[in-house]
């Protein structure tokens, strides 16, 4: 009877229980909390009985504050969200569902990412959504979008190489949608060194595939006449020291596309490496895209060289409040005088950002004499090309190294943009402009026996004058949450001027001016859509117009007119997709319609990156590519006949017309990146260009007939160019240290013959130390050494181009209408040095020390940094090339080698000491 009672008195109980805890109230918060952990929480705390299936709640997270709620309430603040719903069977337990109502509201965040210094975009960070398991990488505008995200608080991390990595928590309402606008903070920079290689900051495969030279290694080389000069230290990229010339991989200079703000830049022939195109203080970074870039990028047998405008000083210092801040910056040193300017005005929701930029060169006025000495040498007259295109018989002969070498250039640069909520506009436009050449008077010539006077050679001229200049407008926008959209307008132009005069015994019967115009305009639409969050898509179409005009005179080796104009579309589409958890796979094609040809061509590209992270041995990233290349614009330097050295060709570019195929060209190439140790890394680079079809200049073409074609004057040559890299690099603290070798070895045979030959551009080793260290806060030493050998094709590119005009042929040459007795010495020369055999002119190794020293301080409200530099510290002898001088007691004396020229040097950078001082504030 008692154990009954009691057993009554229980059940009585439990209804007042479940009672007690229906009125109660609790107060609660869950942030990220899994779902299953979260339930068990209230569970106990509350004393329920809640049941449900574990696959319902795995892989969810609960934001939930919940305060002063019933039971019910609680229930309702977890599940928010999740897809799920509960009922209460009679018996009290909380049993938990798949919600049968509508579907949630989902939100979505579309945002941009920012430098917090700067405010300009950061193109390709990472944006990932820890809750979600959701990763995104910003566009080329630094915009990023995420559709169907559920209803609650998310911890946004952004990274990005050279940033700190930065965490945000967003709210996402359900049906709504946000924009945030995320600022990352830039590690600390050092003053610019003479090499910084960017690879090496992460290890991930996102950075492979290019090189990137950020504006301190722009403005960190022989003053900062050269913005060019900085890319040197770029594995897989040379500047020619004698021309200044990119090269990509052992590509000729004109095998790549040069773009500033997305439109093309026709560079201008540069003379030395110490005078660039560009004020280096105008443009933020440059990315040299190599072997095996992807579709988005266009049609070029080598690469694309990409350029930004920098809009960097603006906001620093920013008060919002004030609405308006600016920034200045001039720096003077012996080549040029460079200023700078950049302001930014922000309100609510709109942030517009200007800058200016401009340079003008000093060369008359403070140019270091061991540079002037240096052109002076080489704007000596060459007596072998005198003598071979004289229209009278003019005899080897040594003139006075008397001359005007001129030298002068100058650019503006102005871009700016205005955001407005998730929308970009922006414009740009560069002017520039540069003048080489010389100017004879009041030589003294001797010696002549009276076949050339001395008012003949007084009058020769031989002048460049180069205008460039391009334009572009874009707009960028976030479409949905899934679309990525931008819209450019784009014109370049070019123009060439040549002024050569001479007397008609020198050089021509009828001497005229060399010249070139070519312009381009295009109209481009792009977008990038998220299938997934393992799948991207990007897609876009051109049309481009480009006219020209060439017109080389007589005083090239290779007379011609021609003019053409025609229309190309293209579109491309690329596929990225996230294959397993290591690697990315990317695919795509593009397509371009010639209408000059009528024909479609297609480019397919095929690439893939392989991230493998803390492993035993370290951190590993891969990277390969191959695809198919065209080219449809070219470039091409014609030799000169003057006598001069300064300048020894004409460049001009020329559309694809209906007469030849567009070069063609297959890429495969392979990139590691490993870094064994938090401070060491190694790089390395493997890559094998097939030439299937590449244009060349015939030199032995008839080209005085009118209207001429291009396949009248261009020939078809096919080769392969292959080629290895290794960086290894070592960082003390804010020092480093870096060691790198290179191997290129390219070769091409020109149609109808059987010759297989290096290019003349080669340079197959090179070895390069450079190191900079912080001795103290604000100072920098810095210091590279570098060797490169292997260099052929040592005599002046002209000498070949002369043979080559007779299919190097010496008979042919004597049969030609020259002078028989010139003709003849011209043979002596040529078979004495073997001309017709360049691959055995074999140049001494070009070694090189160079030396600098920085140091920056502030002036109050002003930053200074003053600069020391010393570029070849040693003061060794390299040599550019060779070229025929005259000996004249060995030349007319009786032994063997009577009658035969001497070989000379032209010389490249002597030991030159400069000194720059920047101001900024």
């Amino acid at each position: 009877m008692r154990t009954l009672v009691l057993l009554l008195l229980l059940v009585a109980a439990l209804p007042v229980r479940e009672a007690a805890a229906q009125d109660a109230t609790y107060t609660f918060a869950w942030r990220g909390t899994p779902l299953d952990e979260t339930l068990r929480q209230f569970q106990a705390a509350a004393d329920l009985n809640i049941v449900w299936l574990p696959i319902l709640v795995e892989g969810k997270r609960v934001y939930c504050v919940a305060r002063d709620e019933r039971v019910e309430g609680v229930l309702q603040c977890i599940l928010r969200g999740t897809g799920l719903d509960f009922y209460r069977r009679s018996s009290g337990t909380y049993v938990i569902e798949a919600a049968i109502e509508a579907p949630p509201l989902w939100g979505n965040m579309r945002g941009i990412v920012v430098d917090s210094g700067t405010g300009q975009p950061v193109p390709s960070a990472h944006v990932y959504l820890a809750e979600a398991q959701r990763g995104r990488v910003a566009n080329e505008s630094g915009m990023f979008a995420f559709d169907r995200l559920l209803p609650g608080e998310y911890a946004v991390q952004v990274s990005h190489i050279g940033y700190q990595t930065t965490s945000r928590q967003i709210v996402i309402e359900p049906g709504g949608s946000v924009r945030p606008e995320i600022e990352l903070t830039a590690q600390a920079v050092l003053l610019a060194p003479l090499v910084l290689e960017g690879l090496a900051m992460q290890p991930s495969s996102t950075v492979l595939g290019f090189a990137l030279a950020e504006q301190e290694d722009l403005t960190s080389g022989l003053g900062t006449a050269n913005s060019l000069q900085g890319l040197d230290a770029l594995m897989g990229v040379r500047v020619n020291d004698a021309t200044g010339d990119v090269h990509i991989q052992g590509g000729d200079a004109g095998e790549h596309q040069f773009r500033l703000d997305g439109a093309p830049v026709f560079i201008p022939l540069n003379v030395a490496s110490f005078i660039g195109p560009f004020s280096p203080f105008a443009l933020g970074s440059i990315r040299i895209n190599k072997a095996g870039f992807g579709a988005p990028l266009g049609s070029h047998i080598s690469g694309v060289i990409e350029a930004r405008h920098d809009l960097r000083y603006a906001l620093r210092g920013l008060n919002p409040e004030a609405g308006f801040a600016s920034r200045s910056l001039v720096q003077a040193d012996p080549l040029s005088i460079n200023a700078r300017f950049s302001g930014v005005h922000a309100g609510r929701d709109m942030r517009a950002t200007v800058m200016g930029a401009s340079r003008i060169g000093l060369w008359s006025l403070s140019a270091p004499r061991s540079l002037s000495n240096l052109l002076d040498d080489w704007n000596l007259i060459d007596s072998f090309l005198l003598s071979a295109f004289a229209e009278r018989n003019t005899p080897f002969d040594t003139f006075p190294p008397i001359g005007s070498p001129s030298m002068q250039f100058g650019d503006l640069h102005l871009a700016g943009e205005v955001k407005r909520n998730l929308q970009t506009l922006g414009a740009s436009l560069f002017l520039g402009g540069s003048q080489l050449g010389n100017d004879l008077s009041g030589i003294d010539v001797s010696s002549t026996g009276g076949i050339v006077d001395i008012d003949s050679l007084g009058q020769l001229s031989d002048v460049y004058f180069w205008r460039t200049a391009t334009a572009q407008v874009s707009y960028d926008a976030v479409l949905s949450a899934r679309s990525l959209g931008s819209l450019q307008a784009r014109y370049s132009r070019y123009g060439l001027r040549h002024d050569f005069v001479a007397r008609d015994q020198i050089t021509l019967a009828s001497p005229e001016d060399d010249g070139n115009r070519v312009s381009e305009a295009g109209l481009s639409a792009g977008i990038d859509y998220t299938l997934s969050d393992r799948h991207y898509a990007e897609a876009g179409i051109e049309a481009v117009l480009t006219s020209d005009r060439v017109r080389i005179a007589g005083s090239q080796q290779l007379p011609l007119e021609h003019s053409f104009s025609g229309w190309r579309f293209a579109s491309f589409v690329q596929d990225k997709m996230q294959v397993g958890r290591h690697a990315v796979l990317e695919m795509g094609s593009r397509f371009t319609y010639l209408a000059a040809r009528k024909s479609l061509y297609a480019e397919p590209r095929l690439a893939a990156r392989l991230d493998f992270p803390g492993t035993r041995s370290g951190d590993w990233s891969f990277y390969l590519g191959s695809g198919i290349y065209r080219q449809f614009v070219n470039q091409f330097d014609v030799s000169s006949r003057s006598p001069r050295t300064f300048v020894s060709s004409t460049r001009f570019w020329m559309a694809v017309d209906s007469s030849v195929a567009p070069p063609k060209s297959g890429h495969l190439t392979g990139e590691v990146l490993w870094r064994p140790a938090p401070r060491w890394t190694v790089s390395a680079e493997s890559h094998y260009k097939r030439h299937y079809h590449i244009l060349a200049l015939d030199y032995a073409a008839s080209t005085d007939v009118p209207n001429l074609a291009q396949s009248d004057f261009l020939r078809s040559s096919s080769g392969s160019t292959r080629g290895y890299s290794l960086v290894l690099k070592r960082s003390f603290g804010l020092s480093s240290l870096q060691a790198r070798y290179e191997y290129t070895d390219g070769r091409r045979r020109i149609q109808g013959t059987d010759r297989l030959l290096t290019v003349p551009w080669g340079e197959p080793h090179r070895v390069e130390l450079s190191t900079n260290v912080m001795p103290r806060a604000g100072m920098v030493l810095l210091a590279r050494w570098r060797m490169i050998s292997g260099r052929t094709w040592g005599f002046r590119q002209a000498y070949y181009d002369f043979l080559g005009a007779y299919s190097n042929d010496l008979d042919r040459l004597l049969e030609s209408t020259i002078n028989t007795g010139t003709g003849e010495r011209i043979r002596r020369q040529a078979e004495h040095y073997a001309l017709t055999e360049p691959d055995t002119h074999k140049l001494p190794d070009l070694v090189q020390l160079d030396v600098g020293a920085g140091y920056s301080f502030e002036l109050g409200p002003v930053g200074m940094q003053a600069r020391l530099d010393v570029i070849n510290l040693l003061g060794r002898t390299n040599t550019a090339d060779w070229r025929f001088v005259l000996d004249k007691e060995r030349y007319y004396s009786s032994t063997p080698d009577s009658g035969i020229l001497d070989r000379g040097v032209r010389e490249l950078l002597p030991r030159v000491v400069t000194f720059a001082v920047r101001a900024s504030w």
